[in-house]
């Protein structure tokens, strides 16, 4: 691992914000055989955020990022000690940025990394992200879109700019930006969002290689009837943003769309030991194992170095409690080679 200067910020308990209006009769039907009815659907709204729930039920304060999911590897713990790092806090809110791209452990962080860009962007000029994940991150924001059209962090009631370093900080902070929704609120932006999602996987054959139209959208949920959260969603109108889904890299970074160029790497494209659940496999290390990373990351530049594009910035993503912690420092010197060799960023922040 490069020994660079790092800006590693720990993470702080999340403030305690405004509560957000629950309304308990609004429990669907279909959850009425769960334990906590209740905190069962709110969970299904909420996703990864942690929150706590008034005693009566009509309330509810967002308290950061769930993070249950970093304890499934038994080896992150002498991993972070390698990094001079100890404790969750640590996990949660490290980032840095190293020569030729920034580093994240947990996803949410990317976008703060990506920020510099969006704010060095005319209003009407694209972003073009090639996003190499095991996942979409495309899941609904509980940020909150109000009458006029814009966001806000409903934990505080600050604006969200994706722009905006400390857009991004309060807004993770309070769990309403998290590791399985980050591209949806980088893509709440300022101008167009293309999203290339390069998968380990094919997608299924309906949407595989498939460029549809993006748009930024917004759904309601009678469980929190103040608020109508942000998302990405199919759909035109002229100047949406486009997604394409495939497992092939040349296809993906086939006829790009005008725009500025940005690449996002979450390990777990290469290596997925545990998908966040506990007892799911044994963390991996096997020769053919090897073979694989090696064959994606060649196939990775190779695709890139044909397209003659430039990049604008490489943001890098560990994946903690998806990649297992020994995995990292191979695979980030690996990435680090490979981005040298094709002539680094055009800048980063």
């Amino acid at each position: 691992m490069s020994g660079a200067a790092s800006a590693v910020a720990r993470a702080a308990e999340a403030p305690p914000g405004r509560p957000l209006r629950v309304d308990p009769g609004a429990v669907p039907a279909a959850m009425a055989g769960q334990g906590d009815p209740l905190r069962a659907a709110l969970r299904a709204i909420l996703g990864s955020a942690a929150f706590d729930l008034a005693p009566d039920g009509g309330r509810l304060w967002l308290r950061g990022q769930d993070t249950r999911h970093h304890a499934v590897d038994p080896a992150l713990p002498a991993a972070l000690a390698a990094w001079g790092l100890d404790g969750p806090d640590a996990v949660g809110a490290f980032r840095e940025t190293r020569p030729g791209y920034g580093l994240c452990f947990e996803d949410s962080w990317s976008g703060w990394l990506l920020a510099p860009v969006l704010a060095g962007l005319a209003d009407d000029a694209p972003l073009v992200v090639l996003h190499l994940d095991d996942h979409g991150d495309r899941m609904p924001t509980l940020l909150s879109r109000v009458t006029d059209g814009a966001l806000v962090n409903p934990a505080t009631g600050a604006p969200f700019d994706a722009a905006s370093r400390e857009s991004w900080a309060e807004a993770i902070a309070h769990g309403v930006v998290t590791i399985g929704n980050w591209l949806t609120a980088l893509g709440q932006g300022r101008g167009v969002v293309h999203i290339r999602h390069l998968r380990p996987h094919p997608a299924d054959a309906a949407v595989e290689g498939r460029i549809r139209p993006l748009r930024a959208g917004t759904v309601r949920h009678p469980l929190l009837p103040d608020h109508a959260f942000a998302v990405l969603e199919d759909g035109p109108p002229p100047g949406s943003g486009t997604l394409m889904e495939t497992a092939d890299p040349v296809r993906a970074l086939a006829d790009l769309p005008p725009g500025v160029l940005a690449v996002h790497v979450d390990l777990d494209y290469f290596v997925n030991d545990f998908n966040g659940n506990p007892g799911t496999r044994p963390l991996r290390r096997t020769a053919d194992l090897a073979r694989a990373v090696r064959g994606r990351m060649d196939a990775l530049f190779a695709a890139l170095a044909a397209t003659r594009r430039p990049v604008a910035a490489w943001v890098a993503a560990t994946s903690p409690g998806f990649c297992g912690a020994p995995h990292w420092p191979g695979l980030l010197d690996r990435l680090e080679r490979g981005i040298v060799a094709l002539g680094g960023p055009e800048g980063m922040a």
